[in-house]
């Protein structure tokens, strides 16, 4: 006598698989095996996951149009299934199924805008916190930046893309027509955090988020700059500073030695 966990695993497994067949143990009231209500079953839960990702991943759907997009999160789906009931938790991997599906080969800046957009669902439901003032961050003494460290929002993400992921993604997170991609303009960086209600998405200045990557690990102001302006050569500090205190990503900052400040 199976148990209720292989029950389960077998019934999720037949619902997730096409080529299965009902499990031995499903039956109704009108047959012994109802291949027509199993199947019926199984395509509400295929529209359901299908609609979760197209709303994890808005830009990307429309970029591929309904039906090339519901194709790929069908085969995205057989592959890989959900493992929480939290829809909200699927489809962290799916910008690297992208990224591998030969249809989608001639269009490569796929994988980062959905990476762009993953991050942006990640912001949205990351913890509350308080930016720091410009004014608190203001009172910092010179002297002490180069050691300050600072602590990053709990919603603060980066991507780094060849393509210009920040444009293709502003011109398809509308209800607008989709515009022409040009894949070849140059790379863009994205900072994406929820400071407040709205989770913004900015697009970065060269070396912005080498510097802001090393911030979050806990470098200091100051050895984060060299990281940055050894990893790009055009790394402009007072620029890169400023666009991170106007995004209000930085919630404290101390010097090493002090006590943060918030």
């Amino acid at each position: 006598m199976p148990t209720l966990r292989e029950l389960q695993g077998e019934f999720a497994r037949s619902v997730l698989d096409p080529g299965r067949a009902a499990p031995e143990d499903v039956t109704s009231h009108t047959a012994r095996r109802p291949k027509r209500r199993f199947a019926v079953y199984r395509n509400n839960v295929y529209f359901s996951l299908i609609e979760a990702l197209a709303a994890q991943y808005p830009a990307v759907a429309r970029l591929l149009g309904r039906e090339l997009f519901t194709g790929i999160a069908k085969s995205y789906i057989g592959a890989h299934p959900p493992r929480s009931p939290i829809l909200f938790l699927y489809g962290e991997d799916f910008p690297e199924f992208l990224e591998a599906a030969e249809p989608l080969k001639p269009h490569p800046y796929l994988g980062d805008v959905a990476r762009l957009e993953w991050r942006w669902i990640q912001a949205y439901h990351a913890a509350d916190a308080a930016p720091m003032s410009a004014q608190a961050l203001g009172e910092i003494p010179p002297e002490d930046l180069v050691s300050t460290r600072f602590t990053l929002h709990p919603s603060c993400g980066l991507v780094s893309s060849p393509f210009p992921v920040v444009t293709i993604w502003e011109a398809n997170v509308g209800d607008g027509e989709v515009g022409p991609i040009d894949a070849g303009s140059g790379g863009e960086d994205a900072l994406i955090v929820r400071p407040g209600l709205e989770v913004e998405v900015r697009r970065l200045s060269p070396g912005a988020r080498e510097l802001i990557s090393a911030l979050g690990k806990g470098a200091a102001l100051g050895e984060a700059s060299e990281r940055a302006a050894g990893a790009n050569g055009g790394f402009d500090l007072q620029l890169a500073l400023t666009q991170l205190i106007e995004s209000r990503a930085i919630i404290a900052a101390a010097p090493d030695g002090s006590a943060a400040s918030r």
